[in-house]
């Protein structure tokens, strides 16, 4: 069986948002990415990827803030939609399967806190 896996190291851009799609929570941040430097020395834009999670994925991400270390496996989807000006765009978005902490979470001081 071949799947679709996807998985990265990140830094939230944003907090993240949680809303009710039928009778599901979805949740959703964007993430950007590192591309390293380049061959002066200077870092590379990062690529941004909207990550979304449903479930109990989205209550994990409901307690994503703007900064935070991630680590994000999923799958990719990619979606082409048409804007308001006519331009057609394409965005990729990472579906979570799992979300994980890199860094500790501000107010965590339990060594036991799993965030």
């Amino acid at each position: 069986m071949v799947r679709n896996l996807f998985i990265c190291i990140g830094n939230a851009g944003n907090d993240a948002s949680v809303r009710k799609v039928g009778e599901k929570d979805v949740g959703s941040f964007r993430l950007a990415v590192s591309n390293g430097k380049d061959k002066d020395g200077k870092d590379k834009d990062p690529t941004w990827f909207t990550v979304e999670g449903w479930g109990r994925v989205a209550e994990r991400i409901a307690t994503v803030k703007k900064s935070d270390k991630l680590a994000i496996q999923g799958r990719i989807e990619v979606e082409t939609y048409t804007n308001k000006e006519g331009v057609e765009k394409t965005t990729v978005k990472v579906i979570a399967d799992d979300i994980t902490y890199l860094s500790p979470k501000q107010g965590a001081n339990d060594e036991s806190d799993p965030y």
